[in-house]
């Protein structure tokens, strides 16, 4: 199963939570704040649903891997 989760608050926080997940990606947002880029958030969410790149999106600050793949 693959979970979604946005915040904003405290980035090493957030970070951590990622790495908590498996199969589990970290992306800055860039001048974002408590969730301020409902549409670029919607995005993200569309994208790692699909399975889609999150990488060398025009409003990220980066993207990494947080975690290892889910095993099949």
């Amino acid at each position: 199963m693959r979970e979604f989760a946005a915040c904003s608050a405290d980035f090493l926080l957030c970070r951590d939570m990622a790495a908590a997940c498996s199969d589990s990606w970290f992306v800055r947002v860039a001048d974002a704040d408590h969730l301020e880029r409902t549409d670029e958030t919607a995005d993200l969410a569309c994208r790692f649903f699909a399975g889609r790149p999150l990488d060398d999106l025009p409003y990220s600050r980066g993207a990494e891997r947080a975690s290892s793949p889910a095993p099949p």
